[in-house]
């Protein structure tokens, strides 16, 4: 995930930024879950869960250089749920990842 963050960080055209912040916030919805068992639902394993949650809250203080107001909304929805692992947060990431995804409109 570091390496995802980098790269959508770096000097990329949104056609590449905004797929890459997709998924980390798509692994970032998934790791977020927590099965009956005490797994996550999303990760593979007990602490696995933990491990990407960390890896992720690394990665999108690299994010941080993104100033676009939609991708700097979608940065922040995903840093929320990673503190707080909420459905409302959850909804959030897929909405940004909705928004990020869509398209301008073209007059």
């Amino acid at each position: 995930m570091p390496f995802i963050a980098a790269v959508a960080a770096g000097d990329v055209p949104d056609g590449i930024r905004v797929p890459l912040l997709a998924l980390l916030g798509d692994i970032s919805i998934g790791a977020s879950y927590i099965a009956s068992d005490g797994s996550h639902a999303g990760s593979l394993g007990y602490d696995v869960g933990v491990l990407v949650t960390e890896s992720l809250a690394a990665s999108t203080k690299r994010l941080s250089t993104i100033r676009t107001p939609k991708l700097s909304a979608f940065i922040h929805a995903i840093q929320s749920l990673l503190v707080q692992a909420t459905d409302e947060r959850r909804d959030a990431v897929e909405s940004a990842i909705d928004l990020a995804l869509t398209p301008p409109a073209t007059p």
